[in-house]
């Protein structure tokens, strides 16, 4: 008995411990999400969106997945030695209470590998990994240069 106690109690802890990271994972949200159209045969395009953290701690998306894509990156345009480049990051950073843009020229996710061909107004699945778990959100694919926020 004392065996079947201290496993109910490990549990029970267990699960106060994650606690936290799940609510952490759900104060993040996505608006205005939107895949860029491509055009026929190209391999690679670019999502953009606006994510809202709810929270009273900093959020950093360490990963992002698409089944709809083979590879997602998290990217940033940035001037290096005087030229644009878009640079990959090990996260996306986004500030308690806060939101992170991701636009044309700044933050953003580039898309490789499409597994299907996509078309205007179609609806593109993703999962965004964090410290604290993950959140899953679309992106609507629009004409490219059509961003809200």
């Amino acid at each position: 008995m004392l065996h079947r106690l201290s496993t109910a109690a490990f549990a029970s802890l267990a699960l106060l411990a994650l606690a936290p990271a799940a609510s952490l994972a759900g104060d993040l949200s996505a608006h205005h999400a939107m895949v860029r159209e491509m055009p026929p045969g190209a391999r690679v395009t670019a999502a953009f969106m606006v994510l809202r953290n709810a929270g009273d701690a900093d959020i950093a998306i360490t990963a992002v997945s698409s089944p709809a894509f083979g590879r997602v990156e998290m990217h940033r345009t940035q001037m290096v030695d005087g030229v644009a480049r878009m640079v990959p990051q090990d996260n996306l950073p986004v500030p308690a209470g806060g939101e992170l843009v991701l636009e044309h020229g700044s933050w953003h996710l580039m898309l490789f590998q499409p597994q299907t061909e996509l078309h205007i107004d179609d609806e593109v699945e993703f999962t965004a990994e964090t410290g604290a778990g993950s959140f899953a959100f679309s992106a609507k694919v629009t004409a490219a240069g059509h961003m809200q926020h």
